[in-house]
């Protein structure tokens, strides 16, 4: 019996471990989410988040979506100086996960 015992205490104690393991401690940091620059032709309809979302209309976007009207973060506010609401644009769309930020915005013709 005594063997029955420490046979259950041993397997008990590996199972314990080995859930510790797995769950206990921390994993290691995830690798860096695959980032893709996307070109981008639009209008922009306006600004919302104190300038620091531009939301444009714009083209597809071949690879990524079709056409629509979006919202998204600036890398910089200063990217949208001088642009207002109307001023068709071109302009690169990074994505890296579910961050999508326009890295670049310039007037087009």
């Amino acid at each position: 019996m005594n063997r029955w015992i420490l046979a259950s205490s041993l397997a008990f104690g590996l199972v314990f471990l080995g859930a510790c393991s797995k769950g206990g401690a921390p994993a290691a940091p995830a690798a860096a989410a695959a980032s893709k620059d996307y070109p981008g032709h639009g209008v922009i309809i306006g600004f919302q988040s104190q300038g620091k979302v531009v939301v444009i209309s714009h083209d597809a976007m071949p690879g990524l979506m079709e056409a629509m009207t979006m919202g998204y973060d600036l890398k910089d506010p200063a990217l949208a100086q001088g642009l207002k609401p109307g001023d068709k644009v071109d302009f690169t769309l990074n994505v890296a996960g579910d961050a999508w930020t326009v890295t670049a915005l310039k007037k087009s013709r």
